[in-house]
């Protein structure tokens, strides 16, 4: 039985309030001749290592994470790239057509809702981080900016991916 087999995904119900908030934050975000695509999985895993490869192809088949160096980065740093890319206004031909409410929807009530469900999802003030650096076989099609997180928790042996990526 190979790794692959062993991968569980998380049940649905856990990881609906996540995936929610990112289809609220597409529409929101999302402008003229501008969209995004968020997007977020979860596995459980057989045991406290992060099988980081099996882990992307189980969601991903199309990815290539044998050819990828991820790196570990901190809490801030995440937070500070995901929100950068989630409030990134464009230009006027093919930027979100952000208003004051938009803006304030989006700083009031969706990231807050996004990290908080991420939180109960897996508890990732206590994860290990890792950037993902390469967009092959993710949802998406980058042209602005492009995210994707592996978030592992050893001792609730779970893996959680979420990726992000903006287009005209």
């Amino acid at each position: 039985m190979t790794m692959l087999n062993i991968l569980r995904e998380v049940d649905k119900a856990k990881v609906r309030p996540v995936s929610k908030v990112l289809r609220q934050l597409e529409r929101l975000v999302s402008g003229f001749n501008y969209s995004i695509t968020l997007d977020v999985k979860a596995l459980d895993l057989p045991g406290a290592e992060l099988p980081l490869n099996e882990v992307m192809l189980a969601c991903y088949p199309e990815s290539q994470p044998h050819l990828v160096h991820v790196r570990q980065v901190s809490l801030e740093e995440m937070k500070t790239d995901v929100d950068s890319c989630l409030r990134y206004e464009g230009d006027e031909a093919a930027g979100p057509q952000f208003t004051a409410a938009r803006r304030e929807k989006l700083e009031q009530e969706l990231l807050p809702a996004f990290w908080r469900g991420l939180a109960e999802l897996i508890p990732y003030p206590e994860a290990e981080l890792h950037s993902y650096p390469d967009e092959r076989g993710l949802p998406g099609y980058v042209v602005f900016w492009s995210f994707a997180y592996v978030l592992h928790h050893r001792a609730q042996r779970r893996c959680v991916v979420i990726t992000g990526s903006s287009s005209d």
